[in-house]
């Protein structure tokens, strides 16, 4: 075989592959049935170096009747998804809007805020009052908080100010409980 013959036809280079030879009828073919893109790099017999196929005379009109989708083509497409989903939304809001004007008597139906409502109270299993009573009163263990809040004191000494506020709730409270009773 001579140099000739091996290198009669075109070359394509796609995907770390080379095909070839092919005649201008099998290259156009590939083109055309999607095999060969316009960024694979096409070389023949005479040429100083590799091009890319879409810039070739004889694949252009192929290239461009067989347009590939670009970047530009999902961006506009995203972007007009997202135009008509807008427009769906503005259209279901003006839905809304003449559903609650058409009302009768001018009322407008209640949303789905006012239709949940919390409950007013949430009923506990244990009734915390009388489960301390029956442990005994807060009281009786002023010694072992005051040393408990001494010694949380010195470890962490940025938590006085929140154990001196304790403190203070704590003495108000139990001197708010002896002004009731009659004990003060």
């Amino acid at each position: 075989m001579s140099d000739a013959e091996i290198f009669h036809g075109w070359y394509v280079s796609h995907d770390d592959e080379l095909d070839g030879p092919f005649d201008d009828a099998e290259l156009a073919h590939g083109v055309e049935t999607g095999r060969y893109k316009a960024h694979h790099f096409v070389w023949r017999d005479g040429m100083d170096l590799w091009v890319e196929a879409g810039k070739l005379p004889q694949l252009i009109r192929i290239f461009s009747a067989r347009r590939e989708p670009s970047v530009q083509d999902a961006f506009d497409k995203r972007s007009a998804e997202r135009r008509d989903v807008k427009a769906e939304r503005a259209e279901n809001r003006q839905q809304q809007r003449s559903a609650r004007r058409a009302s009768p008597g001018g009322m407008r139906p209640p949303t789905l805020r006012e239709k949940v409502k919390p409950p007013a109270e949430i009923a506990l299993p244990v009734d915390l009052k009388e489960a301390m009573g029956k442990l005994g009163s807060w009281k009786n263990y002023w010694p072992q908080l005051a040393i408990g809040a001494v010694i949380l004191a010195l470890i962490f000494p940025g938590l006085l100010p929140f154990i001196l506020f304790a403190a203070w709730i704590a003495y108000s409270m139990n001197k708010k409980a002896k002004q009731k009773t009659g004990n003060g």
